[in-house]
């Protein structure tokens, strides 16, 4: 695309400096005049004659009289390249080539009235100026000369003393050689000398509109972004990939403050491109901490896009604990993501129903078990005992997880603080004896509920491999009604783990079922500091009974 931008830009400059010159400038109408070209002719004279007329103004007459001659090769019966070809035979001293030109084409074109007025430019009487030496001269032309000459070998700081001049320089001629300038630096990678140029013609008032872009896109290379700013803020250059050039940039160098600054600045961009606006999303994005007013109340276009800007902006919503802005947020949101998020809302909203059908959701997917105890447990302590019980109830009796004995005491808890919320149904679900390695662990559920039956019948088979607190409660449940098969859970208990309380526990149970020297015993292994008053006194009564 560089290599484009010299060549189209010296063409239209020199161009303007030529046009004006021909002598033939009054030309009939099209299709009128006798010798007149077609169009597509036309199309293959005018890079000769661009050239040609170029040429003539810096003074090089070779090439000015050798592109006039092929473009007379392509048209030879035309008046006009018979006009061009003469006035440059007369420009550079050669009256009597141009002369004989023209009588030749007066002959071929004798009504055409141009040539007539050509005619008379070249009597005898006329002078010939003398071509100047531009090695020396400080003419414009030769000036121009020197800076194209220079431009073309790839010297610019040759070219750019030639507009050391103030007179030059101000010139149209002058003004052409510095666009040119500016177009081959650009080319060649000088930024620095090109971006001076843009200056300069910026202060003379003959920057134009392509040009100012190009000097927008030199600051951004050259890291003057304020100054890029600037120049943008004085208009025409506010088209939404300019605004997201320079936003990237102030995001590429870090600067968030400058950032933020410029992405509040006037109205956001209106995007042609879906992938424009996600890149200005993403943008805002990186100033939500500071300013999340601009990532929240931007608009987007593109449907996608609207979906992205939820899923920036809801981490720094939740961040400053703006919840009725994360769920509506949440609301533009697939409703199968952000599972935990929606939990978390619901459940400091007070929505307890939806954060356990958000929980359950979470358990449901692939190795969302794991998730069972934390969910439970963050129900529980928001009140929901009743969304808590049923997710554990879903999953009971917890085979296979690790925690699986602080789930069945969790479950436990709720019974013993509600015990209304277990209907019929459930507690005889729970008094059935499990197998394998859960058998018995519903028993601390059962206790809560004060379902003595299901502990009894749960433990009927009086295996040897229940543990202490199994036995324990198989002795709380038997009570009174069976002493003395409460008096024998006691003492498995006892004998499998000796502690104060299965030792106190025993003795009374062995006094109820009259068997004192087991209670005698039972008393000797409680020690003396945890006994109470009514211990003593039952030790006592125990001793006399024996």
């Amino acid at each position: 695309m560089k290599r484009a931008l010299l060549p189209e830009c010296c063409a239209l400059a020199l161009m303007t400096v030529a046009l004006a010159a021909p002598l033939h400038a009054q030309q009939p109408p099209a299709g009128t005049g006798e010798g007149e070209v077609g169009a597509y002719r036309r199309f293959l004279l005018y890079p000769h004659q661009q050239r040609a007329h170029a040429a003539m103004q810096a003074g090089d007459e070779q090439t000015a009289i050798d592109e006039f001659r092929r473009a007379r090769a392509l048209a030879p019966d035309s008046a006009e390249t018979a006009l061009d070809l003469a006035e440059a035979y007369r420009r550079f001293g050669h009256p009597d080539l141009a002369r004989q030109l023209l009588e030749a084409q007066r002959r071929a074109t004798p009504q055409d009235p141009r040539l007539r007025a050509a005619m008379q430019a070249f009597a005898p009487t006329a002078p010939v100026a003398p071509a100047p030496d531009c090695r020396r001269d400080g003419s414009d032309a030769c000036r121009a000369q020197r800076g194209y000459a220079a431009l073309h070998r790839g010297e610019l700081a040759a070219a750019q003393a030639e507009l050391d001049a103030p007179a030059f320089a101000h010139s149209e001629a002058g003004v052409a050689l510095r666009r040119a300038l500016a177009q081959r630096a650009v080319f060649l990678g000088d930024t620095a000398r090109a971006t001076q140029q843009f200056v300069v013609l910026d202060q003379a008032g003959q920057l134009e509109g392509g040009e100012r872009g190009q000097w927008f896109a030199l600051l951004l290379q050259q890291g003057q972004l304020n100054e890029a700013e600037r120049l943008q803020a004085r208009g025409g250059l506010d088209a939404p990939p300019l605004r997201l050039a320079l936003a990237q940039a102030w995001a590429d160098r870090g600067d968030l403050d400058e950032l933020g600054s410029y992405l509040a600045h006037g109205a956001p961009p209106a995007f042609a491109q879906e992938q424009d606006e996600q890149a200005w999303l993403y943008l805002l994005a990186r100033t939500a901490r500071e300013r999340p007013a601009l990532l929240a109340g931007y608009r987007p276009a593109y449907p996608r896009n609207r979906v992205l800007q939820a899923r920036l902006a809801l981490p720094a919503a939740l961040a400053r604990d703006d919840r009725a802005t994360a769920q509506r947020l949440l609301a533009r949101l697939p409703p199968d993501s952000y599972r935990e998020t929606r939990f978390d809302l619901a459940l400091q909203d007070g929505r307890r129903g939806e954060a356990a059908r958000e929980a359950a959701a979470m358990l449901a997917a692939p190795g969302g078990q794991r998730l069972l105890d934390p969910l439970s447990y963050r129900l529980l302590q928001a009140g929901g005992r009743a969304e808590a019980k049923q997710m554990l109830l879903a999953a009971y009796p917890f085979v296979g997880d690790p925690r699986a004995a602080a789930l069945m005491a969790r479950l436990a808890l709720i019974a013993a603080a509600q015990p209304a919320l277990f209907p019929p149904a459930e507690r005889e679900r729970l008094r059935r004896p499990l197998g394998g390695p859960e058998h018995g662990a519903q028993i601390p559920v059962l206790l809560a509920l004060g379902d003595c039956e299901g502990v009894r019948a749960t433990m009927a088979d009086f295996a040897p491999s229940y543990p202490a607190e199994r036995w324990r409660a198989l002795g709380a449940c038997y009570g009174s009604a069976q002493p003395g098969l409460a008096e024998y859970a006691y003492a498995e208990a006892q004998r499998r783990e000796p502690d104060a309380a299965t030792a106190r526990a025993l003795a009374y149970q062995a006094y109820a079922a009259r068997d004192y020297a087991v209670a005698m015993q039972a008393w000797r292994g409680v020690p003396a500091a945890e006994l109470r008053p009514s211990d003593l006194l039952a030790a006592a009564g125990t001793a006399l009974a024996a």
